[in-house]
């Protein structure tokens, strides 16, 4: 899971063989939990039996993804991550 802005995602990017890139391609990180909720069920298949990994530049920011990713992945999310209302 790329937790980064789509301006560093377009710097580059890291692949290996046998894993999927999960790229939300957020403008922001306030995006991150909507693109989270939205797409639950997506996550949540695409992880199930694998280990997730995820980058970005450090920080609070991957310290505040990695848990809503986590809670996304683990829990019912439409109860604990809310997506920022428009």
């Amino acid at each position: 899971f790329d937790a980064r802005n789509v301006y560093e995602t377009n710097i580059g990017t890291f692949s290996a063989p046998g894993c999927q890139l999960i790229d939300p391609k957020t403008r922001q990180f306030t995006d991150i939990p909507r693109y989270l909720v939205e797409r639950r069920e997506d996550l949540v298949a695409a992880a199930q039996g694998k280990k997730v990994l995820m980058y970005c530049t450090g920080g609070v920011r991957c310290e505040r993804a990695s848990q809503l990713l986590r809670l996304v992945l683990e829990n019912d999310a439409s109860s604990t991550v809310k997506a920022p209302a428009e």
